[in-house]
């Protein structure tokens, strides 16, 4: 995970890029050509990520590293991350010898990524050799690699700890200095919250940012670095965003959304206690744009209950269609408080007699890695037209709200096998069910299908007329004549069942279309109540590959920005997959005034609570093909 050729995603669709390598030389512990091994080491990864490292839970077990220069770093792999599912922690000792001295005793529990093991060596060649010893009884220790020093480095260090801390696995630091990024890397001691980065170059003027899906991101600037030494900088606490963060409101919630057409109304139920009740708003934003509404409720007074207040929310008739907060405002002795349910609330101008879903699941997002390739999945979700997302068996939900907070569209999800307990408080309920308009119902279902499935029942038979109806489960194995067949499901998503993935159950039929891996993802297309589209170029059982450390294969570029400042925009879809997306989409935002599209037509031309337009293009995205779309004044 830290070396030069670190691959990290870029921020729209950018897949894998190289980034230009820090002055220390980097040796992978896994080169085996470089680093020689003794007793029992072997070769590991943490789930899902880039970059592996050597694991060994063996007493007296070494490493040993030649390399030319004037002192050695190592550097460790995270802890065994909570909820990782990858068992070994450090737990044992490190001791160094260099040139047959030793130099160094390393506690890797104490520490994070970056040690220094020695420094200030006579230049040439050396040789280090890196033993692991059972400390407490206790062993394990996993060694990614050794930066090798040429003198005048330095190191860099802090404390860094957030709200849900429990939750806050590991975070991406990126150093820069002069516009160059020097170093990007993921750092933290899960354990401590220690961040250090070893073998810098010294100096002044660095700027630090401190990146973790669902948290808010944190600079640092005018940085000195000394060399020779280690630069201690004041401990941060990152607060979470406001948009992953449900404050107050039961429901509807992210996962649990309202899904409505203007004029229409929802049940809502949110914290009152004592503060009084100003104005409850639908507000969203689309880059520097505004979009907002108030709100009218009706309280059914007799459903109070210890502060808390529920009624039906109705959705001002005027409201244009997107993704918005639910904000109640309220007032406590003349100061503001607020009430948010963040993404809660779908507008739509109509409900899609034909909809398409994004699927996918068991992406064991555990840390900020995994949660840069649900950004990647959100933004793709959002280009191809998706008029929602199903996610299943899914991992921890601190950085899914994060990584996924960027969806234009709502989303159901489900916690399975490695699910991290507290997923509750952005999730709510692990089994629920959400309206589609008249048409559609979709079940959402966490817990196996062998246990108590009367609440699942009593959902479904309160929409039992319902003519269409989904399910997004954690297993595949549902009850196909007493549920299947029984309530007319047409499709059932999951990602934990065997292979083959693509199969059909029981008379209705139900056509269920599975996770196939952890690299990829579904588009699933209906007409009427029949899924008819939902593997990749028309192979039998495929979805569309999307790989994790790999240049993606779609990007979008934007000329110039698209920030709101320009009333002439191109964007440019480059596809490389084999497979067309009719009907995909683009948003723009533009200064206010009317504008044509070229390459696709206007869905939405919404003006902004303040100076923008936001405007919704539709256009079909061929196979291995470049698409352009421009929007321009009228």
């Amino acid at each position: 995970m830290r070396c030069c050729a670190l691959r990290v995603a870029a921020l729209l669709f950018g897949g894998a890029v190289l980034l230009p390598c820090p002055a220390a030389e980097w040796i992978p512990a896994t080169d085996e050509a470089r680093v020689k091994r003794s007793g029992a080491w072997r070769e590991h990864a943490f789930r899902r990520a880039s970059l592996g490292h050597l694991v060994t839970e063996s007493g007296g077990a070494a490493l040993e590293v030649a390399f030319q220069g004037t002192g050695i770093v190592v550097t460790l792999d995270g802890h065994g991350m909570p909820f990782a599912h990858i068992g070994t922690e450090h737990l044992g000792t490190l001791t160094a010898e260099i040139d047959g001295r030793q130099v160094a005793t390393v506690v890797p529990q104490l520490e994070d990524r970056d040690v220094v093991l020695a420094r200030g060596l006579a230049p040439g060649s050396h040789t280090l050799r890196l033993t692991h010893q059972v400390s407490e009884g206790r062993s394990g220790c996993r060694i990614s690699g050794f930066r090798v020093l040429s003198g005048g480095e330095g190191e860099l260090s802090l404390v860094v700890h957030g709200e849900d801390n429990r939750f806050f696995t590991d975070l991406r630091a990126v150093l820069s200095r002069n516009g160059r990024v020097v170093r990007n890397a993921l750092y933290r001691n899960w354990m401590t919250g220690l961040c250090r980065m070893a073998a810098l170059p010294a100096g002044a003027g660095y700027e630090l940012r401190l990146i973790a899906a669902g948290w808010e991101t944190h600079s640092i600037l005018d940085i000195a670095i000394a060399p020779g030494k280690e630069t201690v900088l004041p401990p941060v606490y990152l607060r979470r965003t406001a948009d992953v963060t449900l404050d107050g409101v039961q429901y509807p919630h992210t996962g649990w959304p309202a899904i409505r057409r203007p004029g229409e109304s929802f049940p809502t139920r949110f914290r009152i206690d004592g503060p009084e009740l100003q104005w409850i708003e639908l507000t969203r934003r689309t880059g520097p744009a505004v979009i907002s509404r108030r709100a009218r409720f009706i309280e059914d007074r007799s459903a109070a209950y210890d502060g808390w207040v529920e009624g039906e929310m109705q959705v001002p008739r005027d409201t244009p269609p997107g993704l918005y907060d639910l904000v109640v405002h309220l007032a406590r002795d003349g100061a503001p408080l607020l009430r948010r349910s963040p993404r809660s609330v779908h507008v739509v101008a109509d409900y899609p007699g034909d909809p398409v879903f994004v699927t996918f699941g068991h992406m064991d997002t555990w840390g900020q890695e995994q949660a840069e390739y649900l950004e990647r999945l959100a933004d793709i979700a959002n280009l191809l037209g998706a008029d929602a997302v199903l996610v299943s068996t899914a991992t921890n939900a601190a950085y899914i709200s994060g990584g996924l907070a960027r969806l234009r569209v709502p989303y159901l999800i489900n916690f399975g096998n490695h699910r991290v307990e507290g997923y509750q408080k952005w999730y709510g309920n692990g089994v629920n069910l959400v309206d589609f308009g008249p048409r559609w119902s979709i079940l959402n279902f966490s817990p196996p299908w062998h246990g108590d499935l009367s609440h699942a029942y009593a959902l479904l038979e309160s929409r039992a007329k319902v003519p269409c109806k989904m399910v997004n489960s954690f297993e595949h194995d549902a009850p196909v004549e007493e549920m299947l067949d029984r309530y007319g499901i047409t499709f059932l998503h999951e990602a934990h069942g065997p292979k083959p993935k693509v199969t059909t159950m029981g008379r209705t039929p139900t056509q269920r279309a599975g996770k196939e891996n952890s690299e990829s993802f579904r588009v699933v297309r209906f007409q009427g109540c029949r899924p008819v589209s939902f593997t990749y170029a028309g192979d039998p059982q495929a979805p569309i590959p999307l790989p994790r450390h790999e240049p993606s294969p779609i990007a979008v570029s934007w000329s110039p920005e698209n920030d709101g400042t320009h009333r002439r925009l191109e964007a440019t879809v480059r596809n490389d997959w084999k497979q067309a997306f009719p009907a995909s989409r683009l948003v723009f935002v533009v200064p206010a005034g009317e504008y044509r599209a070229e390459g696709g037509r206007i869905e939405t031309a919404i003006a902004s609570d303040d100076r923008y337009v936001e405007l919704t293009v539709r256009f079909d995205l061929p196979a291995e093909a470049t698409a352009r779309v421009r929007v321009l004044p009228r």
